[in-house]
């Protein structure tokens, strides 16, 4: 399974988009249940403000079994790679973004690399998040 394209780029102008009718059925009431309206979404960065709010969320909602659940987790942090097409990052198997992104995790968490600390750091603040309530 690739990485999913939720946007429709305008070759164009590169820099807009529409969402996908997969992007308004899928993650439209998934935003929504944290307070955001997909389609006041307008940038990339607005998008990467509202999925990092939306993973926090979600992650502050599971017990601590449900977070031992790698399976529960890969549905929750996947959410990271919506906005790859923004960027020009082409669909790539989810396998190997999800070992990516655990071999980034154990580099920065276990083995202090990429010069932060190991400690988990909050949420990015939303107050100017578009779309919010």
């Amino acid at each position: 399974m690739d990485t999913p394209t939720y946007f429709l780029l305008n070759p164009l102008k590169p820099t807009t988009f529409v969402l996908t009718k997969k992007a308004r059925e899928q993650l439209g009431p998934r935003f929504a249940r944290h307070g955001i309206a997909v389609e006041h979404l307008a940038t990339a960065d607005d998008w990467d403000e509202a999925i990092a709010a939306v993973i926090w969320a979600e992650y502050q909602a599971l017990s601590a079994i449900e977070r031992e659940d790698r399976v529960r987790l890969d549905a929750i942090f996947d959410l990271q790679f919506v906005t790859d097409p923004l960027y020009g990052i082409p669909p790539t198997s989810l396998i190997a973004r999800r070992a990516a992104r655990h071999e980034t995790i154990q580099t920065v968490l276990y083995r202090g690399g990429l010069g932060s600390s190991p400690t988990p750091q909050s949420p990015p603040a939303t107050p100017g998040l578009r779309g919010v309530r």
